[in-house]
């Protein structure tokens, strides 16, 4: 901590930085990238694989020429496995948009990420990349982290934690709500704050739903205690009045829009995503003392 934030000059809170990446996070970002090369290099040289398996940051290279910017291979050109360099230019090009920086960067998670699913080897690459991303981030105050491999505009801990739990430990279909909520929130450059806060709740009732059976959040609270999942009455209250809140036809989440319809914000959709991934970690918490629905 620098001697201006212990001594109340400047926040932490108040630099942290969205909508914009300034120059120290495109540099800590291609620093990154080359320290992701060695870590290539030294399992290339590895004597247990072989070369057709190998990932080499050129082939990482040519998938962003080729694939993000839709480029023709031809122009692309090696030498020994590596190509003249795309990604770090790009990152540190001041005329182009933060955005566009923040999609290229998902881009090679994503990569990384889908080359890991068939060469398992390189699961470690990933972890590497990702885990040294978001440390990089808190460290230089950047709005944005990685999770479950989507750049997302949360930085509090126990809101990344929650989140994550909420999108390993539960089923595909409550998984798929809320990655999907968290792909509207970090939609860029326009994030949809209202469908985000339409797939939050919809992994609420979609959990709700497979515990016991009804076919609505508000006929499946009342059930939960016979599931034994003991909820506090204003608890009760404040989860119907949040499902009800998205069923307001003035929002517009699971209605058509209104002419006067509520926009909502990004504290809406924050607050939506970080309470229905905590709230359904509650729920899984109590599974083994809750009994499901034949």
């Amino acid at each position: 901590m620098k001697f201006s934030d212990r001594y109340g000059y400047t926040s932490p809170q108040d630099a942290l930085i969205v909508e914009d990446m300034p120059i120290e996070i495109a540099n800590a970002i291609c620093t990154l990238l080359d320290a992701m090369k060695d870590v290539l290099d030294r399992i290339a040289n590895h004597e247990r694989y072989y070369y057709t398996n190998n990932l080499t940051y050129g082939k990482i290279e040519k998938a962003i020429w080729t694939k993000y910017f839709n480029r023709y291979s031809g122009d692309l050109k090696f030498n020994y496995g590596n190509c003249k360099p795309i990604a770090e230019p790009y990152f540190r090009d001041g005329n182009i948009k933060w955005y566009d920086k923040l999609n290229l960067l998902e881009f090679i998670v994503n990569y990384l990420y889908d080359y890991s699913q068939s060469q398992t080897d390189y699961t470690q690459v990933v972890e590497f990349f990702v885990s040294r991303l978001n440390r990089e981030f808190e460290r230089l105050f950047y709005g944005y982290r990685i999770i479950d491999y989507v750049v997302t505009p949360i930085t509090d801990a126990e809101e990344i934690q929650a989140i994550k739990e909420a999108t390993i430990e539960n089923s595909d279909n409550v998984h798929v709500h809320i990655q999907k909520a968290l792909s509207h929130y970090s939609k860029r450059p326009e994030p949809d704050y209202r469908n985000s806060i339409k797939e939050s709740i919809s992994a609420v009732e979609c959990l709700c739903r497979e515990i016991t059976r009804k076919s609505s959040l508000d006929d499946a609270i009342p059930v939960l205690k016979s599931k034994g999942v003991q909820l506090n009455p204003q608890f009760e209250e404040g989860l119907k009045r949040i499902y009800y809140y998205t069923n307001d036809k003035r929002t517009g989440i699971r209605h058509a829009l209104m002419d006067d319809a509520y926009v909502p914000t990004n504290a809406d959709a924050k607050y939506m995503l970080v309470i229905c991934s905590a709230f359904v970690n509650y729920i899984r918490a109590l599974m083994p003392d809750i009994k499901t629905e034949e």
